[in-house]
């Protein structure tokens, strides 16, 4: 998500120093914010057009930067800034965050929050229910492995199914947590009675978690 700095000044004078890109960055979105939204309240070509754009410009920063951008329940458009849950990724969030400008009508948030609640992922033919997603938690020192146990699940249908399953996670804790304090995370078909074998659905990982790690909760 190229700068180009300012010329330097004649005659001795001390050049400028030059914007650097999360500068660069804020100063088209400020100058794009109401066509973004007007695009988000148009059509389906409207918002495709709108994230193409704000996608090329995260990527002169950063090639594997993520985002969301919508409107939420309270009426305030929302552009949510994700490293897409790879830890060496977050420096270049926080630093773009640390640099956001205050937006009239926008909430500028880093890494993608909790959910009020988990729902269905539908990515390409890849599609995850809720109830179709079950846990096994481990704790570890100051982090937790979790074991995510899936319906449908094959060898075939991993990559999509487990993409769906880190957004659902996502959406239960946060980007931020299941970045920092989930370890390692394994993946299985989900059993035809996982409540039998001591499993958890989905919905009850977040107040597992809380439970081990009460400081935190991003």
């Amino acid at each position: 998500m190229s700068v180009s700095g300012r010329p330097a000044g004649c005659g001795g004078a001390e050049a400028p120093a030059a914007e650097s890109p999360f500068e660069v960055f804020w100063q088209w979105f400020v100058s794009a914010e109401r066509r973004l939204r007007d695009a988000y309240d148009g059509g389906v070509v409207e918002i495709e057009a709108a994230v193409a754009e704000i996608g090329d410009r995260l990527h002169r920063i950063h090639p594997e930067l993520c985002f969301e951008y919508g409107h939420a329940d309270d009426g305030v458009y929302e552009l949510i800034l994700s490293a897409g849950g790879i830890l060496s990724h977050f420096p270049a969030v926080s630093a773009l965050k640390q640099a956001a400008p205050e937006v009239p009508g926008w909430r500028i948030i880093a890494f993608r929050p909790r959910k009020a609640s988990c729902a269905r992922v539908q990515l390409g033919e890849a599609v995850l229910e809720p109830d179709g997603l079950w846990y096994r938690l481990m704790p570890d020192a100051d982090q937790a492995d979790l074991d995510l146990f899936v319906a449908d699940l094959t060898p075939e249908t991993l990559e999509g199914l487990g993409c769906a399953a880190f957004l659902m996670l996502d959406a239960a804790l946060g980007e931020y947590d299941v970045a920092t304090r989930i370890g390692a995370i394994d993946f299985d078909a989900l059993p035809e009675n996982p409540a039998g074998v001591d499993l958890k659905p989905i919905g009850a990982l977040r107040a597992d978690f809380d439970a081990l790690f009460p400081q935190t909760k991003q």
